[in-house]
């Protein structure tokens, strides 16, 4: 008997402990004992609590792997919003890993949402879209309409990022439509602000502000302050690309103080980039150089990396415009570095782009053209349509330096294909206006003038006021080569009056020295000379020391014309000095030939 009670109290004291299959077996063994009802009894208590224990293990595991999972589910969130977007894709798939473990399928799809959002980030498009789709398959499954109508936002911004606009309309007009049922005022003024994006990248800013407007009415009754600056920059976005930088300044002061006051570094740090633009493109770069150094602090305090990579690369641009082409090709290289440890591919093929557009101010074209050609397959690489068309009209541009018209031309009109298809008329304006420039180039001026005549044409339609300027120049470039000169003239004026209307000091220095060349050919050199010191005041100002060098080898020519030869030798002189500190060896000899011409003839 006792040993049957030990028996007994064995077997319940180890099947806590999992060792069941031995218990089982000493049950079986004890029929021989004079207590075997109750032992039969006891088995089938036993059982039950056996079974109760696996239940109970079984519960506990799904509640260890839920209870994880939604750590590595928050943990992912904090690093997509610290845009750690890798690390954030990392925590996601253990989440999801742990929760099919739980059997809890209610979390996938709104994991695969976030997933597609972060993969979009890293410019891994055709995985965002994949696992955007899922995710909306489930969400229609479960008639999760708020998912659903995020998830459908997500693949509208992937689209967008493709150049795919109308697709990407039809998938925002989708969302509109539920966060307007389920009366989610927050999310709607979001997707209306995206709408207003698609418009403005399809060349319909009217419609752009618009929508802009309406998205920033409903945030304002919410008081989202967050939100509310994001749409009143992406309204003086619209304004920087009209020209009218006084509108666009007075939005971003908005957007500005209201990330200051909310302590949002991040939004103030986007405001001063956009604020930087305007300064760019008035051609004020010291100014630009400000603010974009200010916005470069605030991301590296908040430890965005990726935006300060494309901070590193806008400031590359600014000091390759004044010319200042080592400083430039620094700041690159440091973008490039941060945009590839971080995996931002789209940003990669921007600065690849950037950095061979340096070598082409250096004149030195093969390491252009090996750069732009790195961003390019990167570009294609990661579907980037718009991207594509960009690095195409510059590869048109190098072409056309090298004087490969054919092979230009061919660039020129693939990227103009890519803007047609994708509705971006920004770009096709752009490169219309660079068709008309080749033309002028193979003395094709007919050809010249039409394709200029175009691209004016969409530039005045939709308002882009800096390509609007170009194309005037263009027609008035192919005017002057045809020895219309009045016509030249007249024409230069309209760009003239552009320029001066957008405070663009770069291309209206460019243009007074288009000018000053005309008189000369006039027989005026005296006015030539006065609108070439105006050009030159202006790079001065700006610090471009290549439009520097070329304008004071132009005044050094027209006075050697007219026989001033010391005023001829001063311009030279500073020439040479430019000629040297850009490393130009073959400007440096040519200009060092004309000043031994110029003593010889002072001499005589």
């Amino acid at each position: 008997m006792a040993i049957a009670w030990v028996a007994v109290v064995f077997c319940l004291n180890t099947c806590l402990f999992g060792n069941y299959k031995n218990e089982i077996q000493l049950f079986n063994s004890l029929r021989s004992f004079p207590l075997l009802p109750l032992l039969r009894t006891l088995k089938i208590v036993f059982l039950k609590c056996l079974s109760a224990i696996r239940r109970l293990l079984r519960f506990l595991h799904r509640q260890h792997c839920r209870t994880v999972g939604l750590q590595q589910l928050a943990l992912g969130q904090e690093l997509y919003e610290q845009c750690d977007y890798r690390a954030a894709i990392t925590a996601w798939n253990n989440a999801l890993v742990l929760f099919r473990k739980a059997n809890l399928h209610i979390y996938t799809g709104s994991i695969f949402t976030q997933l597609g959002s972060a993969h979009r980030q890293l410019s891994q498009y055709s995985q965002a879209l994949e696992y955007l789709q899922q995710a909306l398959s489930i969400h229609r499954e479960t008639k999760d309409r708020e998912y659903e109508g995020k998830t459908l936002n997500s693949l509208g911004m992937v689209h967008c990022y493709l150049a795919e606009y109308p697709k990407a309309l039809e998938y925002f007009q989708h969302s509109l439509i539920i966060f307007r049922e389920l009366g989610e005022r927050g999310e709607e003024s979001a997707t209306l602000s995206n709408i207003g994006f698609a418009y403005k990248k399809l060349g319909e800013p009217r419609q752009a502000l618009d929508h802009y407007h309406n998205a920033l009415k409903i945030i304002s009754e919410l008081e989202e302050r967050d939100n509310e600056g994001t749409i009143i920059n992406n309204i003086g976005l619209l304004y920087s690309n009209w020209g009218q930088y006084d509108k666009a300044l007075e939005y971003y002061q908005q957007a500005f103080e209201i990330a200051r006051n909310d302590k949002n570094y991040g939004s103030e740090a986007s405001t001063l980039n956009n604020i930087g633009v305007v300064y760019r493109d008035r051609g004020q770069y010291s100014q630009a150089i400000t603010y974009y150094q200010k916005a470069l602090k605030l991301f590296i305090k908040v430890g965005d990396r990726a935006n300060e990579g494309t901070m590193l690369s806008n400031l590359g641009d600014l000091y390759c415009h004044q010319g200042n082409y080592a400083q430039a090709l620094e700041y690159h290289q440091q973008a490039l570095t941060i945009r590839q440890e971080v995996g931002d591919r789209s940003g990669e093929g921007v600065t690849l782009g950037n950095i061979g557009a340096v070598y082409n101010f250096l004149g030195q074209l093969s390491q252009a053209l090996s750069y732009y050609q790195q961003s390019l397959k990167i570009r294609e690489e990661i579907g980037d349509i718009s991207g594509k068309g960009s690095i195409l009209n510059n590869l048109g541009h190098i072409y056309t330096l090298w004087a490969y018209y054919p092979q230009a031309l061919e660039c020129y009109e693939d990227a103009l294909v890519i803007a047609s298809k994708t509705g971006d008329r920004e770009s096709e304006c752009l490169v219309l206006a660079n068709i008309g420039f080749l033309n002028n180039k193979i003395s094709n001026f007919s050809k010249a003038i039409q394709y200029s005549q175009l691209a004016l044409k969409l530039a005045q339609e939709i308002g882009v006021k800096k390509t609007e300027g170009w194309a005037w120049q263009s027609i008035g470039k192919a005017h002057q080569c045809l020895g219309e000169y009045s016509k030249a003239l007249e024409t230069y004026q309209q760009a003239l009056q552009v320029y001066t209307s957008i405070d663009d000091r770069s291309d209206e220095g460019d243009l007074y020295a288009d000018m000053g060349l005309i008189y000369n050919h006039l027989g005026q050199p005296q006015t030539a000379i006065e609108y070439y010191k105006k050009a030159l005041r202006i790079s001065r100002v700006l610090k471009t020391r290549t439009s520097e060098y070329s304008i004071c080898e132009n005044i050094g020519s027209v006075y050697f014309q007219i026989e001033q030869y010391k005023q001829a030798l001063e311009f030279y002189q500073q020439a040479l000095v430019i000629a040297r500190e850009l490393g130009n060896r073959t400007d440096e000899a040519r200009i060092l030939n004309i000043i031994n011409d110029l003593h010889k003839v002072s001499v005589i």
